[in-house]
């Protein structure tokens, strides 16, 4: 996906992902099937990952060297540290409401 939004520009993609990764969305709350879920989970996990590839050329285009390397640093640990903190916090939120 970068080398295409390099080419083609960067708003193409973040729209078609979010539309994507929406329908997806949708489709896991709607459909009563376990293979629609599979299916759902897939192509919005297909499709979040989109942004998550562009963004460094996004903050290319938008910054200089200098602050672009602490919008990346930035980026780059608060993904890590919701990957982290987050199933602990879900934990915590699934034992307080009685899951």
């Amino acid at each position: 996906m970068p080398p295409c939004s390099e080419a083609l520009g960067r708003h193409d993609p973040y729209i078609y992902s979010t539309a994507v990764y929406s329908i997806a969305s949708l489709l896991v709350g709607v459909v009563p099937h376990i293979a629609g879920v599979f299916v759902g989970r897939f192509f919005s996990g297909f499709a979040s990952a989109v942004p998550s590839v562009v963004l460094a050329g996004s903050i290319e285009d938008l910054f200089g060297v200098e602050r672009r390397l602490w919008w990346i640093l930035v980026w780059n640990s608060s993904t890590t540290l919701g990957l982290t903190v987050g199933p602990i916090y879900g934990s915590y939120i699934a034992a307080s409401i009685g899951w």
